[in-house]
């Protein structure tokens, strides 16, 4: 969060008043210079307020505690103690932290919640982009609708949401089938170290910095191996 913070600057006018702003920049300052279009002004006329937030709302998605989001938070505590927050989950740990918590168990992600609620407020929120960001969200976290915890409900939605134009074929492409080689190749350094204990139905694979060096990826690349 860069430049999140502002500055003000309050100057009184007479009520009929009106006044024109200039400013320039000199090195190290800046000059504002009101003009105004008649009478004077004078320096006990203005006012400067101490430095405040630009936000004063707070939206969390998929997030069970205000600690998951890491440096954003660390960072700024102040702002996350003076500003409302909307906490908007499906997650049976969430902490409720907000002062607003939109938490449904019953959904089998966010995308579903945020369906609902933009419905509610007003259906033409979601055009042919939203549709494809909110099906992107269902098709990610139901692992295209393979997990035991789909619902008709979200079979619906998802329904609804190819309707208005959410567009399936592009989510897929980009989802799963754009994978880079290098992706490609440390899964398989992944699948060739498997170990599997049968009795316990447990999988794991053991993966060292030097299969990152040689495959030329990162932690992140690991995303989606497990699936």
């Amino acid at each position: 969060m860069n430049n999140h913070k502002k500055f003000t600057l309050s100057l009184q006018l007479p009520s009929d008043a009106q006044a024109s702003i200039e400013h320039t920049r000199e090195k190290d300052r800046l000059h504002i210079s009101i003009i105004p279009e008649k009478g004077t002004l004078s320096k006990d006329s203005l006012l400067a307020t101490d430095f405040q937030y630009k936000h004063d709302l707070i939206i969390s998605l998929n997030t069970p505690d205000i600690e998951s989001l890491g440096a954003i938070y660390r960072d700024n505590p102040d702002f996350f103690y003076q500003s409302t927050i909307i906490n908007i989950d499906h997650l049976p740990e969430n902490e409720h932290y907000g002062q607003f918590n939109l938490v449904n168990l019953k959904a089998t992600s966010v995308s579903e919640i945020l369906y609902d609620l933009l419905e509610n407020l007003d259906a033409n929120f979601i055009d042919e982009t939203i549709a494809t960001y909110l099906l992107t969200g269902m098709i990610e976290k139901t692992k295209s609708f393979k997990v035991s915890s789909v619902t008709p409900q979200s079979l619906s939605i998802a329904s609804r949401l190819m309707a208005s134009g959410g567009d399936r074929d592009t989510i897929i492409k980009h989802l799963y089938q754009s994978k880079s080689v290098q992706t490609l190749r440390l899964w398989g350094k992944v699948l060739l170290k498997l170990k599997t204990n049968d009795n316990q139905k447990v999988a794991w694979a053991e993966v060292s910095q030097i299969d990152f060096n040689e495959t030329q990826t990162s932690y992140s690349d690991l995303y989606g191996v497990i699936d």
